[in-house]
């Protein structure tokens, strides 16, 4: 990349791509979604960057140190801390559609707009998309099941709705439909027990707003709860159902590098791989490995 093409005082050697919001789905689709997390593990977290340890934190000062706060809030935060990082580098909202190592240990990049870039490191933030399954229903997407004023329009009193996960996101999505008037409510769950709860140990447990909503659920019995071992009251309800939820986790899209001139693919999966100078965060953490 030419570095005349950038103003004096930038980081000429950093490129960051991001094709839609800083923060991702968490500023744009589930900002209005608590969190599972409570703000002293966050601020722990903004905390272990040197230079954000003394930041004032203004966009999480309405909450406590145990309250878990909106995900809006928390990539307001975010967006304000990296704010001058991002004036420091070279900023494309373009998305990359190709990644090729090249024999020279470098990384060739192939942007949508049919961009060309060679770096020498490439560090990945790819998100993840909710897990799906391939049945003959309907689907109310993850996003609008944990809006309430979008979710309206999609369901009335009349549907028959099955939420697949019964976590942090699937009690939630469980409450919003009781909410917007439906009367048949199933959620089905994988583990020995549908409800894992933070209050009992469980480090990823629900907590909060889910935790009450889990005890209604168990108290009131205001949706049936059926595990997926038992394969006849599922196949039941899924075949009685008008839509279907799926909160039971996300997976990382299918993103694929290409080896030289081989065009072997190597997929993001297991841990990261120095070797081929490629690091990740989350679920984008790449290996070489040949799918």
């Amino acid at each position: 990349v030419s570095q005349s093409r950038y103003r004096e005082g930038v980081l000429k050697d950093v490129i960051v791509f991001e094709p839609a919001a800083i923060g991702g789905a968490l500023a744009t689709d589930y900002g209005c979604v608590i969190a599972n997390i409570t703000k002293s593990v966050i601020l722990a977290a903004f905390r272990a960057v040197p230079r954000w340890s003394a930041a004032e934190f203004k966009h999480l000062s309405k909450y406590n140190d145990t309250q878990c706060p909106l995900l809006g809030d928390v990539v307001k935060q975010l967006r304000e801390l990296i704010a001058p990082d991002l004036r420091s580098v070279a900023f494309h909202s373009s998305r990359v559609v190709r990644f090729e190592h090249t024999a020279a240990n470098t990384w060739k990049l192939t942007t949508a707009h049919n961009q060309l870039f060679e770096v020498q490191k490439l560090a990945l933030a790819i998100g993840a998309a909710p897990k799906i399954l391939d049945l003959p229903k309907p689907v109310i997407p993850l996003t609008i099941a944990l809006t309430p004023h979008l979710l309206a329009n999609y369901v009335g009193s009349e549907d028959k709705v099955v939420v697949f996960g019964t976590a942090h996101s699937g009690t939630l999505a469980l409450q919003n439909l009781k909410n917007a008037g439906v009367n048949s409510i199933t959620g089905i769950y994988k583990g020995e027990k549908p409800f894992y709860f933070s209050r009992d140990g469980f480090s990823e447990g629900i907590k909060q707003e889910s935790a009450a909503i889990a005890d209604d659920l168990m108290d009131k019995k205001w949706a049936n709860l059926i595990q997926l071992s038992d394969f006849s009251a599922a196949h039941r309800v899924v075949t009685e159902a008008t839509a279907v939820v799926y909160a039971m986790g996300f997976e990382r899209p299918n993103l694929f590098y290409y080896e030289n001139a081989e065009s072997k693919p190597f997929f993001t999966s297991g841990p990261s791989a120095p070797s081929i100078n490629a690091w990740g965060f989350g679920i984008g953490y790449p290996s070489q490995y040949t799918g």
